[in-house]
């Protein structure tokens, strides 16, 4: 009897599954279809995202911007600049965050300031080392902290745990870097590589 009622029990969650994962497909598939045909983001932008390798489910309009993944923002300036990959590396589909914009410098080299005084424990120290990892590269480009007067990049706080930045555009990094507070609790090599 406990066997046959296991065997029932078991049957009927595969069936609910079953329905479950065939509604979320269906959602899914409209959400694409509709976001696809969507006024929102612009036929040749979505044309031209795709082509590099996002997703169109994955493009979205932020404030005038495009976010990608969630996590990237590209200016229209960024977007005109961006020219289609030769090939995309890795297998289809894979994420990429790969872009042939850059930040210009010459040969005496270009500092590139940051402002990350909105930082505090172990977010502020992994500014600090993602600072150091990058100066030791011996590039032509180097990166100072500053906590006051201009800079060139600034760090601010969200809610997640992850990081939230733009493209390169008109020779200039993107000018902001988004943190999520959450990273508050993991040590400073986590916010490092975020």
């Amino acid at each position: 009897m406990h066997r046959r009622l296991d065997l029932s029990i078991i049957s009927a969650g595969l069936v609910l599954a079953g329905v479950c994962c065939l509604s979320c497909s269906q959602e899914t598939d409209m959400e694409l279809q509709s976001f696809a045909n969507s006024n929102e983001v612009p036929g040749e932008v979505l044309d031209k995202l795709t082509k590099i390798g996002f997703l169109p489910c994955d493009i979205k309009v932020k404030e005038g911007n495009y976010l990608l993944e969630g996590d990237i923002i590209v200016t229209p300036e960024a977007l005109a600049e961006m020219s289609d990959p030769v090939s995309v590396p890795g297998p289809a589909g894979e994420e990429q965050y790969r872009t042939c914009n850059r930040v210009s410098y010459d040969r005496d080299g270009r500092v590139i300031k940051i402002n990350g005084s909105r930082l505090r424990g172990s977010l502020s120290t992994g500014l600090d080392w993602a600072i150091y990892n990058y100066n030791i590269l011996g590039l032509y480009l180097t990166f100072q902290r500053v906590s006051t007067g201009p800079a060139d990049i600034t760090v601010y706080t969200m809610s997640g745990n992850g990081g939230l930045a733009g493209f390169p555009s008109g020779g200039n990094p993107y000018s902001s870097i988004f943190i999520g507070m959450g990273l508050y609790y993991y040590d400073a090599n986590v916010s490092e590589h975020v």
